[in-house]
């Protein structure tokens, strides 16, 4: 089916009817209220399920469905991203001069962008 970003546009067309997605769509459709996609800002699935509850979590998923003509059907709890390499990392000066394999998501490169210098 292609990426993430693929299977919001399948949605959009009527060519999917369900898919179980990442954080793509709050990116696309409210990234002013998309809190839980930047990373390390919450250290539990208490503190993001609390955020999703939280009126800013509502005006996320309200704007979302508005925009992205997507119905939410809840919040899935997926382990973390995991970074794999030849060598222990420890600090993000560990990381420099690494190329990073990331999510297309304008949030996560931006961080990752300012943590790993080239």
């Amino acid at each position: 089916m292609g990426g993430e970003n693929a299977v919001l546009e399948l949605l959009n067309l009527g060519q999917t009817q369900l898919s179980l997605t990442g954080g793509n769509w709050r990116q696309q459709y409210a990234p002013e209220y998309d809190a839980i996609t930047v990373p390390f800002v919450f250290t539990t699935w208490d503190e993001v399920d609390a955020y999703m509850e939280s009126p800013s979590g509502q005006a996320l998923v309200e704007k979302a469905e508005s925009q992205g003509g997507l119905k939410y059907f809840g919040l899935q709890h997926r382990g973390p991203r995991h970074m794999t390499a030849n060598k222990e990392i420890h600090t993000p000066a560990d990381l420099d001069g690494f190329r990073l394999r990331l999510p297309s998501l304008p949030v996560w490169l931006e961080v990752w962008r300012r943590l790993v210098r080239r």
